[in-house]
């Protein structure tokens, strides 16, 4: 498990996770957003071009069926390469033409192909099915209709390809905004964060040399400069009560001394006095018990 012992480190990375998620997350939004208005426009613009050539049958269907001129404006769908294939029935539903797009497989044309039954109960307009769009056009007045236009096209490629280029011109730049948003925040980070690890290798000073005298110089802003004021004044706090414990231990070792003498020596003449005598004699008597030894007092 990843450990992050600090601050600077464990606020970049959260920084990091943030702005990618965020950057994600707005990505990922502006791509379903253009997904949705390129599905729009790709629906509108083969419902136009269904329209077009619905209104265009309309002269070869309306006096005997001219196969030729129907499939010179069949031919028109050559240059739409999302078309699988296209279909002119009579009004009664009974198949007159057809055409196939370019580069299409005989495989996907059975895919894509809707029984005369699912079409009949189809309204006309556009229609969704999975991967494919179903586009369905009278041809002729809606008193007197002369037949049915169907286009199958391909729905899913062309958006996912779209897409994907669309992620690919997105992606660098927003890939680019993101590192550069986490250098500047690096930086400006570093700024506001470098006090403290100024700070942190001050205390580590103070308690390797006990020096209560240091001084932090004054960093950063805001709370950290406050931090490292209210530091130096604790360190001139400490300082002064560690002076004066140091004066009160001289002044009781000097009391202490003051005492001794004065036990164990004569005010008057500064010899050393009974008590002294006494403690010296039991001090070389008990060595020389130690050391089996003698010991001899000389009176003068």
């Amino acid at each position: 498990m990843l450990k992050i012992r600090s601050i600077n480190t464990n606020v970049l990375f959260v920084t990091f996770i943030a702005i990618t998620l965020v950057g994600s997350a707005v990505i990922y939004m502006a791509i379903k957003e253009y997904e949705s208005l390129y599905k729009q426009q790709v629906e509108e613009d083969i419902q136009a071009m269904s329209s077009n050539l619905s209104e265009d049958l309309v002269a070869p269907m309306a006096r005997d069926y001219d196969y030729v001129q129907v499939s010179n404006l069949l031919l028109r769908l050559n240059k739409y390469d999302n078309v699988i294939y296209a279909k002119v029935y009579s009004k009664a539903w009974q198949e007159h033409q057809s055409f196939l797009g370019n580069n299409v497989a005989l495989k996907e044309v059975v895919q894509a192909e809707l029984p005369i039954s699912r079409l009949q109960s189809l309204n006309l307009g556009s229609h969704i099915f999975s991967k494919t769009m179903v586009t369905i056009n009278r041809i002729g007045d809606e008193k007197f209709p002369l037949g049915f236009l169907v286009i199958v096209t391909d729905y899913s490629t062309p958006i996912e390809e779209s897409k994907t280029s669309l992620i690919y011109k997105v992606l660098p730049p927003a890939s680019g905004l993101i590192f550069f948003s986490l250098f500047f925040i690096l930086i400006r980070q570093h700024r506001l964060l470098f006090p403290l690890s100024q700070i942190t290798r001050f205390t580590h000073q103070v308690k390797k040399t006990m020096d209560y005298s240091l001084r932090l110089k004054s960093l950063g802003q805001y709370e950290v400069k406050e931090l490292s004021e209210s530091i130096n004044d604790m360190m001139k706090t400490i300082d002064s009560e560690v002076q004066k414990n140091k004066q009160n231990t001289e002044q009781l070792i000097a009391q202490q001394a003051a005492m001794e003498k004065l036990a164990k020596f004569d005010n008057l003449t500064g010899l050393p006095n009974r008590n002294f005598f006494m403690e010296i004699v039991q001090v070389s008597l008990a060595k020389a018990q130690q050391d089996q030894d003698q010991v001899t007092v000389m009176f003068i």
